[in-house]
């Protein structure tokens, strides 16, 4: 039989690590049980080893009574977050050999949740259902406040649990963004892809994946000036220059090469966006286009040229322009 649950209870820790009962904030003014807490909230239904709780709490100098407080601290815990739990009723955090192990039921963690979802939405990808994958990504990434255990302690920062974690959340909001711009659904697409990009400043693929949704919703003027912001940071911060990734679609969105993407609303599947027709042949434009080539060839490395071509309604300029 399953353990009994007190069912108000809801840890998050995908940004800020926060405890409702009830959907009352509990209060961790104690910073071991918020550690202790973080630590068990990043691996669930995993047992934490002893050995492993002590390092995270202590680093290499730990007390001699460091395990016994450490039963101290997860006693603590289960009278916080059960507080009608009998004696001898199961609880959330169960003793383990070498350790302990917490174990929510659905609804009662944050990172449980978002990880079930993205298994969700991969299965839909995998089975040809893109609208129903875009609306669980959707859905799994808007759990997340922050970065994982935001503020908790730097230890956690580096724990391969949560280092994992975010690697889960760039991979679930690059394959989101590919099925947003693929529906049609950039416009909804860039708040989320934005929060994510904040938090991951200088991952390149996901940044290409914003600068795309944010032209694709008509906003090429914040596409280009995000893609120079993050092209000084990777010049300041690392040295190097952007990757072809991020150049291409840079360069796709400077040639007006993102269209958006119309659903067939019997099928729910994306079809072709209507591009213009192929340009044909014609005369007189010789000059102009040796012009603009030459601008182009005499840009420094890296910059975006403007260049502005004036004259009479009807004479081409649309045409000399594509």
């Amino acid at each position: 039989m399953p353990s009994p649950r007190v069912s108000g209870v809801r840890v998050s820790a995908l940004g800020p690590l926060l405890v409702r009962q009830g959907g009352a904030l509990v209060p961790l003014n104690s910073p071991m049980l918020r550690w202790l807490l973080g630590l068990l909230a990043v691996q669930p239904h995993r047992m934490v080893s002893r050995d492993e709780i002590v390092d995270t709490l202590w680093g290499e100098d730990p007390p001699r009574t460091c395990l016994a407080s450490v039963h101290v601290y997860i006693g603590r815990l289960r009278t916080m977050m059960e507080p009608g739990r009998g004696p001898r009723a199961g609880s959330l955090i169960s003793a383990a050999s070498g350790g302990y192990i917490f174990e929510p039921a659905p609804g009662q963690l944050d990172v449980a949740e978002f990880t079930s979802l993205v298994a969700q939405a991969n299965d839909c990808i995998r089975g040809t259902d893109p609208q129903t994958a875009h609306d669980l990504f959707t859905e799994a990434l808007e759990l997340w406040r922050g970065p994982v255990l935001a503020g908790v302690h730097p230890r956690l920062d580096s724990h391969p649990a949560v280092m994992a974690l975010a690697g889960k959340r760039v991979r679930a909001a690059l394959d989101y963004a590919d099925t947003a711009l693929a529906l049609g659904q950039a416009d909804r697409a860039v708040s989320i892809l934005r929060a994510v990009s904040h938090d991951e400043s200088l991952h390149e693929a996901l940044h290409a994946r914003l600068l795309l949704a944010l032209a694709s919703s008509g906003q090429q003027a914040a596409a280009l000036a995000t893609y120079a912001k993050l092209r000084t940071r990777l010049n300041d911060e690392l040295g190097v220059d952007p990757a072809p990734e991020l150049e291409e679609a840079h360069l796709r969105i400077l040639r007006g090469q993102v269209p958006t993407a119309a659903v067939d609303a019997t099928t729910g599947r994306a079809t072709p966006a209507q591009l213009p027709g192929a340009i044909g042949g014609f005369t007189g434009r010789g000059e102009v286009l040796r012009q603009l080539d030459a601008c182009l060839a005499a840009s420094p490395s890296g910059s975006v040229p403007i260049v502005a071509i004036d004259g009479t309604a009807g004479v081409g300029k649309t045409k000399s322009r594509m």
